[in-house]
């Protein structure tokens, strides 16, 4: 059986060759690690999950910008922890 990588991989291909039917297993494979990255940039759980929501809007829609879809995680990665950084600039100043 191959492993997530190699799986991932296919995945983001057949994505952006059009076949829309392998997101959720896509999904599946990849939110634990969106959700963790966004938990610890922001640090608050229910934005965290709005950004994951977010960054797979996003990827979804700019699949075709993607040059090599062996890099599909760490492009995905990072549209998660720039979504993060946005999230952050968007809070109001807290008073501690």
């Amino acid at each position: 059986m191959k492993d997530n990588t190699e799986r991932i991989n296919e995945l983001a291909f057949r994505l952006k060759d059009g076949d829309k039917s392998v997101f959720d297993e896509l999904y599946s494979l990849t939110c634990s690690k969106a959700y963790f990255i966004a938990l610890q940039i922001n640090g608050d759980e229910h934005e965290a999950e709005d950004i994951v929501q977010d960054s797979y809007i996003t990827a979804l829609s700019k699949i075709s910008t993607l040059d090599k879809t062996e890099s599909f995680m760490s492009w995905f990665n990072r549209i998660v922890a720039n979504k993060s950084k946005d999230y952050l600039k968007k809070r109001k100043p807290r008073v501690f």
